[in-house]
């Protein structure tokens, strides 16, 4: 077991070594679970470092990274005689790196019991801590001297293996300390070696019209370091080791990382010696690197090997080698090398000097401790609980092992504990974990009852809300009379409650919320974690304010009627005598009305009912009229108009968009076509005029709604597109009476033939006529109908402004007062390019 610190670079790690001085007079565990003291004995606490973020683990030589044991050595200073020591053991903690408390003994708290350090604490004393070393080799050290030839030993041992991959020693010392001027020893752990990381990068290159390979298909470089100083000191110093004494390694095969075309990545490690020598003959005392890469020349098979470089290392920085550092080489090599590991070629690389603890937390040993009172319990819906421990509250974390589990600290040495969820009656088990810096305790927490009989009910079980009364009320009666309840779940949007908790019998009342839907309200019975449920359903219809229907009567099919919450559906409560039938059709309001022969406007009525709440009822107009002619879907609209010759001579219409925000070379609203009329080509796109007829007979406007409504003018269409249709007379007026011939088709071409638009194709959807009388003549209009399309459902309805002429008209004059009037002995012609010439002036002011 051991414990991996989470990160490529450890940082140095500081220890505390705190002796606290406990009082003689012992006292048992008291509520909180406090530790219990001890007579006369000094405490020793040891806490091990901690890395909060995850992403700092190393993903290569991981073994550098652990510890695997401590050992703690404290020497009087002035004989060096070993006083006290103790090892231990650290236990692997997975991934996290946090501590688990339940594998450490007396949550990693050391009861020193030597009586020669507590009855003289006013003396110098060296105190060291060395990890990473086997307890055989420990167990013979009586002296600072043995210790320190020790860890020599095994810094030996480390350098005869420099590429091995292992938990390497590391080590701390504080000189002469004395406790009772401060109880804290601060000690910083370090390495007793540095490490040279090199990347090395191959290209091929041409020399003399040769190409060279560096590194060729199947052949690897080696390299060894050189001039490695034989030891390190047991704390860094500026002694110089004797270069008679330096070492060399043996060249180690490094296969490359990465093969590309005509190059090479290899990377490579070692371990060496701190050198802080001051003077140095650089070929003789430095410490480098050689490097041997075979080559060969294109064409040829030959692989020579002989081939060296050489590389000092922090040749800025006076070559010193330091402990516990990495010197990070990165080589860029394109050209031959020397012919003999004696002459090898010096070259440069680019060094990063890095310390190992770059990236890391200083984690300390102090005097923390953390201590409960039970490590399993059973709760109900909330529990408080007790800890302890002398860290601050900022150092302390929770973490619960499931959703439904809340905890937070509460107050000083409490936590709060509460369960969600619906449904409680469900057994559930979880952990929590308490941590305290990189403490951790680890609490299984079971919910179950606090008593198994009694009982909560909800009456009645299901209720409406509408709009009037806005609230319904329902009574929660608990067994025992007297115990506590909580609301559990619902949706206060819906419906909100006066009460979420409360103790006893409770009359509950529920008000109506903005959304229309249901929800169900859940309250528990804390004692027993049973609950009971009331289904609130908060109701809503939506309906049209009218519906207009033609005289003619017949059957009519809305869709915008609808019904929110409950059952979310609807009836017919009542409706007017001479709507013959309504019913709901799938979720549409489906009516028949009668006709109205006498052509005169009349309003009925159709009364809705929520089904489930015979009190809540809508009521939609229903207005019949003769003026208005209802039309099914359709692409294409001709409106003809005929008229004898006693009507009158020479009718000229008008048929202009009012509101569909299109441009096409200009506003097409408000552009009419007909005689004289139309001055902008893009609104030919869409109306289109079947000519002049001068004398009797008839001419017509087609309306090509299919052309109008494609996707690059869907979005910019209102929902509803108005089309305004006028006409005067042109020449001398007889009766006035015209008749309109409405006709619409699906599908289908149009083509226009002797004034008249004409559907090849296509299916024809709908023909009515309408008579009417025109009173004007020249430049006055009579307002003749309105087409209201729709081009979400592609219906409309032509609203006509007369009903259908008999004994008297009525209608709407349109009077231009600044439109040209016809001039004696002027021509149609002539006076139509006049019309022509002020619209097209018109309408460029109203662009």
């Amino acid at each position: 077991m051991y414990f991996r610190i989470k990160n490529k670079y450890i940082k140095i790690i500081t220890f505390l070594l705190i002796i606290l001085f406990l009082p003689s007079c012992a006292k048992e565990q008291d509520e909180l679970g406090s530790s219990k003291p001890i007579d006369g004995k000094v405490q020793i606490a040891l806490q091990l470092p901690s890395v909060d973020t995850p992403e700092l683990r190393s993903t290569a030589t991981d073994e550098e990274t652990l510890v695997t044991n401590l050992s703690l050595f404290i020497f009087e200073s002035a004989t060096g005689n070993k006083e006290f020591s103790i090892r231990i053991d650290v236990p692997y903690t997975g991934a996290s790196g946090d501590i688990d408390m339940s594998r450490w003994v007396s949550d990693q708290v050391i009861m020193v019991l030597n009586s020669v350090i507590l009855s003289d604490l006013d003396k110098s004393r060296n105190i060291h801590i060395v990890s990473n070393i086997a307890a055989n080799k420990l167990a013979s050290v009586t002296n600072e001297s043995s210790l320190e030839a020790v860890i020599t030993d095994a810094i030996a041992a480390e350098i005869a293996e420099p590429d091995a991959d292992k938990p390497l020693l590391m080590h701390g010392v504080k000189k002469d300390h004395n406790f009772i001027t401060d109880v804290r020893a601060s000690i910083s752990l370090v390495r007793n070696v540095a490490k040279v990381n090199m990347t090395v990068n191959t290209t091929d290159f041409t020399f003399g019209g040769v190409k060279y390979l560096l590194a060729p298909a199947n052949q690897n470089l080696s390299v060894k370091m050189a001039n490695v100083a034989d030891r390190s000191y047991i704390v860094s110093a500026l002694a110089s080791p004797t270069t008679a004494n330096y070492i060399s390694y043996d060249f180690k095969t490094v296969t490359p990382s990465e093969r590309g075309v005509g190059t090479t990545k290899s990377t490579v490690h070692s371990y060496i010696n701190e050198n802080l020598r001051t003077t140095y003959d650089v070929e003789k005392d430095a410490t480098f690197v050689v490097l041997q890469i075979p080559y060969q020349k294109e064409g040829d098979v030959t692989v020579k090997t002989e081939n060296y470089y050489k590389i000092l290392i922090n040749q800025e920085n006076g070559y010193k080698i330091n402990r516990n550092t990495i010197y990070d080489i990165t080589l860029n090599i394109s050209s031959l090398g020397g012919e003999t590991d004696a002459s090898a070629k010096l070259i440069d690389g680019t060094l990063n000097i890095l310390p190992w603890d770059e990236n890391t937390i200083i984690s300390d040993i102090s005097q923390t401790f953390l201590t409960v009172k039970e490590t399993v319990f059973n709760m109900g819906v909330s529990k408080d609980f007790y800890y302890a421990t002398n860290a601050e509250t900022g150092d302390c974390s929770l973490e619960s092992g499931a959703s439904w589990l809340t905890a937070s600290f509460d107050a000083t040495n409490n936590i709060k504990l509460t369960a969600t969820g619906a449904d409680y009656t469900v057994p559930r088990s979880t952990t929590l974990n308490i941590k305290v810096k990189n403490l951790t305790k680890v609490i299984t927490v079971n919910q179950t009852p606090i008593i198994t009989t009694g009982s909560i009910t909800l009456n009645p079980q299901t209720i409406y809300i509408s709009e009037s009364p806005t609230f319904k009320d329902v009574v929660l009666t608990v067994d025992p009379a007297t115990s506590s309840w909580m609301k559990i779940d619902g949706d206060a949007s819906i419906a909100s409650c006066n009460y979420t908790t409360g103790t006893g019998n409770q009359t509950l009342r529920f008000t109506r919320g903005g959304t229309y839907d249901n929800t169900i309200y859940k309250f528990l019975n804390k004692s027993t974690l049973e609950y009971d449920e009331v289904k609130v359903c908060n109701l809503n219809m939506i309906t049209p304010v009218d519906i207009v229907v033609a005289s003619t009567g017949g059957t009519v099919t809305n869709t915008d009627v609808s019904a929110l919450g409950g059952d979310a559906n609807w009836v017919v409560d009542s409706k007017s005598s001479w709507i013959t039938s309504a019913i709901n059709n799938g979720g549409d309001l489906t009516f028949t009305a009668e006709a109205e022969t006498s052509y005169i406007d009349r309003e009925g009525f159709i009364i809705l009912r929520h089904i489930n709440d015979i009190n809540f009822k809508k009521t939609i107009k229903i207005i019949q009229s003769a003026k208005i002619i209802p039309i099914p879907p359709f692409d294409y609209l001709c409106v003809y108009y005929t008229w004898d010759s006693a009507a009158g001579n020479d009718l000229d219409t008008r048929t202009e968009f009012i509101n569909t925000g299109i441009n096409v070379g200009g506003s097409i609203d408000g552009c009419a076509v007909g005689y004289g009329r139309c001055n902008s080509a893009g609104v030919k796109n869409f109306l289109k005029w079947g000519a002049d007829n001068t004398s009797s007979g008839g001419e017509s406007v087609l309306v090509d709604m299919q052309a109008l409504c494609v996707v690059q003018y869907f979005p910019i269409l209102p929902a509803i597109i108005n089309l305004d249709m006028y006409a005067t007379w042109y020449g001398a007026k007889g009766t006035g009476i015209i008749t309109a011939e409405v006709v619409a088709w699906q599908g289908g071409t149009m083509s226009l033939s002797n004034y008249v638009w004409k559907n090849t194709g296509g299916t024809e959807v709908h023909r009515s006529t309408r008579r009417m009388t025109v009173t004007q003549r020249y430049s006055n209009y009579n307002y003749l109908a309105q087409l209201q399309y729709n081009k979400n459902t592609q219906a409309a309805n032509v609203v006509f402004q007369q009903v259908e002429t008999r004994n008297a008209v009525r209608m709407v004059e349109v009077i231009d007062p600044n439109y040209p009037i016809r001039l004696p002995n002027e021509s149609k012609d002539e006076y139509s390019i006049r019309i022509e010439a002020y619209n097209a002036k018109k309408s460029n002011q109203n662009k």
